[in-house]
């Protein structure tokens, strides 16, 4: 019998063993939906393994099976346990987090044991986490969106236009509707950004977020993806209110971040073997470099 409960754990782990040229990932947040898409879509890919350990959180089963991979899950009392064992016996471990948790509390761990990740939550503080980062010995990527589609247009257009000419929208006001399942009770990630960029062209903004089944059907929203979708519709007034302009995305479902997730985390990886550090990164920056590949 071992009386030492972390070479307990060490035993536990050793089974593990390390595959040479792929990605060990492990992802925060299951049995999350989002998690659980990004986590198969880890497992698709032939350059990555989803480990068989996760952290998790309150109130969680304590496994769950991943595309045929069974997963321990670990709650938040035994993150600190488990966390540097998994580092241990994956060196070049990589995080994606879609968990509901606090971006600069989950980051901070992450940060302590040297575990480059990849943060595709949207609650908690991003500046706090960025600052954190920038202080650490490693570097990270943080994006409320995974989608290809969502990050090329309108946000990489929006951001190009902020850039270009601050301030041309000025006194123009603007509304984003934005509809998410009934579970996500924070407002959306993509809308906030957007918001950030609108109001660097000048504009006034506000964000209505809408989580009742009924109003999200009137939206167009189908029933069988009222568990599942992301619409964002946005208009903008003029002054006078003779010009209007706007646009709109509808996402169904969640397979656009299950293709998106493997991306960040290969570009993520990548950075911190060539010696990446302190840098916070973004959805776009995985794109450009995905691109040049």
């Amino acid at each position: 019998m071992v009386s030492d409960p972390l070479q307990a754990i060490d035993n536990l782990l050793e089974k593990v063993g390390r595959a040479e040229n792929v990605i060990p990932v492990s992802v925060t947040g299951l049995p999350g939906d989002m998690a659980t898409k990004a986590a198969e879509g880890i497992a698709s890919q032939k350059d990555m393994r989803l480990i068989e350990y996760a952290l998790t959180g309150p109130d969680q089963p304590k496994k769950v099976t991943i595309s045929d991979i069974g997963i321990e899950l670990f709650e938040p009392e035994r993150h600190e346990l488990y966390l540097p064992l998994m580092k241990k016996k994956y060196p070049d471990l990589v995080i994606a987090d879609f968990s509901k948790g606090k971006m600069e509390e989950l980051g901070a761990l992450y940060i302590e044991h040297e575990i480059p990740f990849v943060f595709g939550g949207t609650n908690g503080d991003k500046a706090k986490l960025t600052e954190m980062v920038k202080k650490s010995n490693i570097s990270a990527l943080i994006a409320p969106n995974m989608s290809l589609e969502l990050n090329l247009f309108p946000g990489s257009y929006l951001q190009q236009l902020a850039t270009e000419f601050p301030g041309i929208f000025r006194g123009y006001k603007a509304k984003i509707i934005e509809s998410h399942q009934e579970k996500k009770t924070d407002v959306s990630g993509t809308a906030r950004n957007w918001k950030v960029y609108m109001e660097e062209l000048g504009m006034e903004v506000t964000i209505e977020s809408i989580r009742k089944p009924y109003d999200q059907l009137q939206l167009g929203v189908s029933e069988k993806n009222l568990g599942g979708h992301a619409y964002h519709l946005v208009e903008v007034y003029s002054p006078d209110g003779s010009v209007r302009f706007g646009w709109h995305t509808k996402v169904d479902g969640r397979e656009t971040y299950k293709q998106g997730t493997p991306d960040t985390v290969r570009f993520v990886y990548e950075k911190n073997r060539q010696g990446s550090r302190g840098e916070i990164f973004s959805r776009m920056d995985s794109i450009r470099w995905a691109v040049k590949r």
